[in-house]
C-alpha cells in the first residue's frame, strides 16, 4: 500500500510539472483575459515612481508591482512575459512541495499537493492572470507551512520565517493579511495550551511587533485608500451563500460548472 501510495505521488507531482509547462505555451497567456489585468498593464509600464504613485490610489498593496518592475530589463510591454511572472510561483511551489513537503511527509502528500494546487478551482487560470493572487498564494501557504513548524518546535528559524512570510503576505494582498492573523491567533491559543508559556509568548510578542512596525510604513496608505474607497457598495453575504464560499477551492463557481484547468477551454475556444 506505501508503494502504491508513492507510486501515485510521483505520477501526481509528474503532472504538476506537465501543467508548469503548459502553463509557458497555453494560448491564454498570449492575451489580457481579466479586466484587472489591463490595470495592471498599464502601471506597471509606466515609469517606477509614476506606478507607484497610481498604486497608492489603487486598493491593494504594492508587492506584486514592485515584483512586476523587477523585470522592466525584459520588457513590461510584453504580455507573455508578465504572465511567466505569475506562473513562477507554482515553480517555486513545485520545488517546495518537492524539498519541503516530500521530506516532512511522502511523495503521496507531495504530488497530491503540488496538483490540486494546479487544477483546483480557478487556480490554473489565476497562475496564468497578470495579477497578485498566484503570489499571494504563494507567500500565504509558505505562512502556513512554517506555523506548523512553530507550533511544532517553536525554534528561531521557524518565527523568522513565519513573520517573513506573513510580512510578504500582507504586502500582497490585503486578504492574505486576515489568512495570516488567523494563523497567529491559533499560534496563540496554542501558547495559551501550553506548559512554557512565558516564553513563547514573548516569540509571540516579538513577532508581531516586528509584523506591525515593518507594515507601519504603508499604514498611512492603508488608510488613505480606505478613506478613498469608503463609499464602495459592498454585497452583504447571505446564509444561502455560505455553502459556495466553503466549496470555492474545490469547484470554480458557485453554479458547480466544473474544475478550472478544464474551463479554460471556455477562453480560449
Amino acid at each position: 500500500m506505501h508503494n502504491k501510495r508513492e507510486v501515485l505521488g510521483k505520477i501526481l507531482f509528474g503532472a504538476a510539472i506537465l501543467i508548469l509547462l503548459y502553463m509557458f505555451i497555453t494560448p491564454i497567456s498570449h492575451v489580457l483575459i481579466h479586466v484587472d489585468e489591463y490595470w495592471t498593464y498599464s502601471l506597471v509600464n509606466l515609469p517606477f515612481f509614476e506606478g507607484m504613485t497610481v498604486a497608492i490610489h489603487d486598493v491593494h498593496p504594492p508587492l506584486h508591482y514592485l515584483i512586476l518592475y523587477l523585470f522592466a530589463p525584459f520588457g513590461l510591454t510584453n504580455i507573455h512575459l508578465l504572465k511567466i511572472v505569475s506562473v513562477i510561483p507554482y515553480l517555486l511551489l513545485i520545488l517546495v512541495s518537492y524539498f519541503k513537503i516530500r521530506n516532512d511527509y511522502d511523495w503521496f502528500t507531495a504530488g497530491l499537493f503540488i496538483f490540486c494546487i494546479g487544477v483546483m478551482s480557478d487556480f490554473f487560470v489565476e497562475f496564468l492572470t497578470i495579477r497578485m493572487y498566484s503570489w499571494g498564494l504563494f507567500f500565504v501557504i509558505m505562512a502556513f507551512i512554517y506555523f506548523k513548524e512553530v507550533t511544532d518546535n517553536w525554534n528561531r528559524k521557524s518565527w523568522i520565517l513565519l513573520t517573513l512570510f506573513a510580512l510578504l503576505s500582507a504586502y500582497t494582498q490585503y486578504i492574505f493579511a486576515i489568512t495570516c492573523g488567523l494563523m497567529y491567533l491559533l499560534v496563540l491559543v496554542e501558547i495559551l495550551r501550553s506548559s512554557d508559556v512565558k516564553p513563547r509568548l514573548r516569540q509571540f510578542m516579538i513577532s508581531v511587533i516586528s509584523l506591525l512596525i515593518l507594515h507601519s510604513p504603508w499604514l498611512v496608505v492603508f488608510i488613505h485608500q480606505v478613506q478613498t474607497h469608503q463609499g464602495t457598495t459592498l454585497e452583504i453575504p447571505q446564509i444561502g451563500s455560505l455553502f459556495n464560499y466553503i466549496i470555492f477551492f474545490a469547484l470554480n463557481h458557485p453554479t458547480l460548472r466544473g474544475w478550472g484547468f478544464l474551463n479554460f477551454f471556455h477562453l480560449i475556444g
